[in-house]
């Protein structure tokens, strides 16, 4: 689960995501949010335009740490996975 804060209403609103999400890329242009989930070796994309919410949580194979990044012009996430030395790429919805 991840947190999030409206600073309109002062109220938290919480996400639910895969188990024990570990890391957290955002893309400021488009307002998508990935997690990488520890627990789950999964990866979680969160939609936050309209309200913070979970739109597809993914299986990765391999190594269950991983760390994430998103390109804010081309909407690509690169997950980084150094348990065996390789480097994820997939494009972001919109």
């Amino acid at each position: 689960m991840i947190t999030s804060f409206n600073p309109d209403n002062g109220q938290p609103n919480q996400t639910h995501v895969g188990i024990n999400p570990t890391a957290l890329a955002i893309n400021p242009q488009s307002g998508a949010i990935l997690t990488t989930n520890f627990g789950g070796k999964s990866a979680s994309i969160v939609d936050t335009v309209t309200s913070p919410k979970t739109v597809q949580t993914l299986g990765l194979p391999g190594s269950a740490q991983f760390g994430v990044a998103i390109d804010q012009f081309t909407n690509l996430a690169v997950i980084v996975d150094q348990a065996n030395n390789r480097v994820l790429l997939f494009p972001m919805p919109n």
